[in-house]
Formats: C-alpha cells, sequence, structure tokens
C-alpha cells in the first residue's frame, strides 16, 4: 500500500514541477516551435539527469545537503543566475534566420542539464519534498518509488509541453517567433537576476 501511494504522490509531485513557469518551461516551448517537439526529448532526458542525482543525493544524504545549501546558498544562486543570464543573452541575440543551423541534441541536452542543475530551487525542491511527511516517514524502497514516479512524470510532462507547443505554430509568424525568442530571453535574465540578488530578500 505505501508503494502505492509513494507512487502516486511522486506523479503528482513531477507534474507539478513540470508545469510551473519555469526556464525549463520556456526553453520548451521554444525549441520545439523552432526545431520540432522531438528536440524535447534531450532537453527533458537533461532535466532527468539533473533530478535523479538529486533524487539519489535526497533519499541518502538530506540532513547533510540542507546544511551545505544553508550554508553556501548565496553562492549558488549567484553562480545559477549568472548561468541563466548568458543563456538569456544568447536568447536575445539570436538571429532565427530560416537558414539557421538547428543546434545538435548535444546540445538540447547540456542546455537542459545546466540550467537544472545550477539552479538551486530544484534542489531544495527535492530536499523539501524528502523532508516533510509523509516521505520522511516511508522505508527507503518508497522514497525509491517515489522519486522514480516523479521523474518519469517529469519527462512525459515536459516532452507533452513541447508537444502541445506546436499548436501554437499555426498563429506564429517568423517574426513572432523571433518576438518569443526574446521574451524566452528576457525571462532566463529576469530568473537569472532573481537568482543573483535573492540574498537581498
Amino acid at each position: 500500500m505505501q508503494f502505492i501511494q509513494a507512487a502516486f504522490y511522486g506523479l503528482g509531485a513531477g507534474f507539478l514541477m513540470s508545469v510551473l513557469l519555469g526556464a525549463i518551461f520556456f526553453l520548451l516551448i521554444n525549441q520545439s516551435l523552432q526545431n520540432g517537439w522531438k528536440s524535447s526529448y534531450p532537453i527533458a532526458l537533461g532535466v532527468i539527469t539533473v533530478d535523479s542525482v538529486f533524487v539519489f543525493l535526497a533519499i541518502l544524504f538530506t540532513s547533510k545537503i540542507q546544511s551545505f545549501l544553508n550554508l553556501y546558498s548565496n553562492h549558488i544562486n549567484i553562480i545559477g543566475g549568472l548561468v541563466l543570464i548568458a543563456f538569456g543573452i544568447v536568447q536575445i541575440l539570436k538571429t532565427n534566420k530560416s537558414k539557421e543551423v538547428k543546434i545538435k541534441n548535444g546540445g538540447f541536452y547540456i542546455t537542459a542539464l545546466s540550467i537544472n542543475l545550477m539552479n538551486p530551487a530544484n534542489a531544495a525542491w527535492w530536499l523539501s519534498l524528502y523532508s516533510i511527511a509523509p516521505m520522511n516517514q516511508y522505508a527507503i524502497e518508497s522514497k525509491v518509488v517515489f522519486g522514480i514516479a516523479a521523474i518519469i512524470a517529469i519527462f512525459l510532462s515536459e516532452v507533452g509541453i513541447a508537444y502541445s507547443a506546436l499548436f501554437l505554430k499555426r498563429w506564429l509568424s517568423e517574426a513572432n517567433i523571433k518576438k518569443l525568442n526574446k521574451t524566452v530571453g528576457f525571462v532566463f535574465v529576469g530568473l537569472g537576476l532573481r537568482l543573483c540578488l535573492s540574498f537581498l530578500f
């Protein structure tokens, strides 16, 4: 029974993480429109690679990692913020010409992996999930089931988000796609600045 409950909680947590309007959400929409929805596969794989590491660490070292994050949270925020700002500037400056060479799948994977890895909120999310009831009361087997279910939900949700973006394509001219690209860039820069300045608030 505990396995089933953990699986349902995991699926719910994974879907919730995917639909929150973070940097990866906008990256999925933007790249799906420009490179096809199949470009979401390497992006989703980059995300769940990092999430799998966080799940593993959260299960085994929750208290120690929490202490580390508390001690170096400002440094992590600044580094993660700078990464997002850099990606944002690249997005803003992209020309998006129709003959532009498409990014290879490895590029999508590394981009998503970097953004997810340098986002301390993501690590904090997993740690908090494993630190509160009922997760902190589960046996280790149920904690593993929860993590696997959440990661599966994240992968499926992100591919679904990218696929859904294709229905918008008929209303997006090349000019509007350029505007979307710049909007994504400004969102990245905004999120990055928020991380860099988070210690002030």
